[in-house]
């Protein structure tokens, strides 16, 4: 699911299933990023899927105090400034997956790559007053030395709470993998090792 803000600001969430219940969940994160930075989501659009449409989900925009701003069947434009995400962000996630090394023998990771460009884009300077998406949605400046290369080879530090000894190694081998979406603090990366996803401190 994509959120649009004002100024170009984008914010998207993966989910693997299509019911009601996924839908109030992704919502739910949505509003609890939302909040702090510019108040409640008070108008929600979204297309004609039934998932969204049917009387759980009304209830849940009604509940929730938010407008149900539901696009008629078949008409995508409704929601244009979220769609448009996939025109400009799936060729360079695509790109940065191949780049990888990735593409086209494991997609599994397109998820991750496109967040990080979706993340990127937002933290670009695109105005001669030097702002971003991202500053005139109301957040800081990203600081960039904290972004490295897409499946760059790195090591991720092993706490000693999590070590048997100090023998054991300090650091393992993994691929960098975008900014994690399991933490919303830009400090925190995914880094792809032993074929799971872990979510480590970049600072």
């Amino acid at each position: 699911d994509r959120g649009s803000g004002p100024k170009g600001f984008r914010r998207s969430y993966g989910h693997k299933k299509q019911d009601e219940v996924t839908h109030e969940l992704l919502v739910a994160k949505l509003r609890a990023f939302a909040r702090p930075i510019t108040g409640e989501i008070e108008d929600i659009a979204h297309d004609a899927h039934p998932s969204l449409t049917g009387q759980y989900m009304r209830d849940y925009y009604a509940d929730s105090q938010m407008n149900d701003d539901c696009a008629p069947p078949y008409v995508h434009e409704w929601s244009a400034d979220a769609e448009v995400t996939w025109l400009h962000a799936v060729p360079p996630a695509n790109a940065m997956l191949r780049q990888a090394g990735d593409a086209p023998k494991d997609w599994r990771h397109f998820y991750t790559s496109f967040v990080t460009y979706e993340d990127a884009e937002n933290h670009r300077v695109d105005r001669p007053d030097g702002s971003s998406a991202a500053t005139r949605f109301g957040l800081k400046p990203r600081d960039w030395h904290l972004h490295y290369v897409y499946g760059a080879p790195l090591k991720y530090l092993v706490h000693p709470e999590v070590r048997d000894s100090k023998f054991e190694d300090h650091a393992l081998p993994g691929q960098y993998r975008g900014i994690s979406r399991d933490n919303e603090s830009d400090k925190c990366c995914w880094v792809q090792a032993e074929g799971r996803y872990i979510t480590v401190d970049i600072g």
